[in-house]
């Protein structure tokens, strides 16, 4: 007698940092912060954004997501200005730079307004897991601050995420990359890996930071303005997914 495969909930791992809570406005502020600190130093505010840009984002493949990276990157913009400037870095600058580049990890990500809701309604018809990148003691306070890690079936917590982790992590989980989907804001660290893996992928376009920057590769791709439009998608791409025995 032939068994035929049973009928299974499809899968959504969702990103965290800017998906479902606001993590980029902590980061606007400190920067606006730290502009203003160069100015009062004699330094182009323009001129700090531009380079710190450049360095944070050389950084990251360095330092990834770690807590350590944010404030090197600032003092290294102001110890080029110094250097360029033929002038020695102030130990009280400095102090107020880090003070200024480690103030992003302890305010408080706000969650992003109806998520909880949101994720309660999918629970319905989905298995949702979450994956979220960076140092663990941040993220597990950030998911903490949230309320919503009682919603999940699982939460894994990454230094970064790639191509080769989030395959792994498919395989792991026993699940079938036909009914997957991948839901996040960064084309680099959410969107291309998922798609070169052959996951389903919805792009919350909110904005991101200069790190994101990517050209996106071909694949399942739907595209959202804000993380409610997600239903409407799910609903129009509705499909069965199958569990083989």
């Amino acid at each position: 007698m032939r068994v035929h495969p049973s009928l299974t909930k499809p899968v959504i791992i969702f990103d965290g940092d800017d998906t479902l809570w606001h993590t980029q406005p902590l980061y606007e502020r400190a920067k606006d912060k730290f502009f203003d600190l160069m100015a009062s130093q004699g330094f182009s505010k323009e001129i700090a954004a531009g380079l710190l840009a450049e360095i944070d984002t050389k950084n990251v493949s360095k330092l990834g997501f770690s807590r350590e990276r944010f404030p090197k990157s600032l003092r290294e913009v102001y110890e080029c200005f110094c250097r360029n400037n033929g002038t020695r870095p102030n130990s009280k600058i400095l102090q107020r730079i880090d003070q200024i580049g480690k103030s992003v990890f302890y305010a408080k990500a706000i969650r992003i307004r109806g998520v909880r809701a949101l994720l309660q309604r999918l629970r319905k018809r989905y298995r949702i897991y979450l994956l979220t990148s960076g140092d663990f003691e941040i993220q597990q306070r950030r998911i903490d601050d949230s309320g919503l890690g009682d919603l999940f079936i699982e939460i894994f917590i990454v230094d970064k995420k790639n191509e080769i982790m989030l395959d792994q992590l498919v395989e792991t989980l026993k699940i079938d990359k036909r009914c997957v989907w991948m839901i996040g804001n960064s084309i680099k660290s959410d969107i291309n890996p998922a798609l070169a893996v052959g996951l389903r992928c919805i792009w919350i376009h909110a904005g991101g930071w200069e790190y994101d920057i990517e050209e996106i590769r071909l694949g399942k791709l739907w595209v959202a303005e804000h993380l409610t439009d997600i239903v409407k998608i799910l609903e129009d791409v509705n499909f069965i997914c199958h569990q083989h025995p």
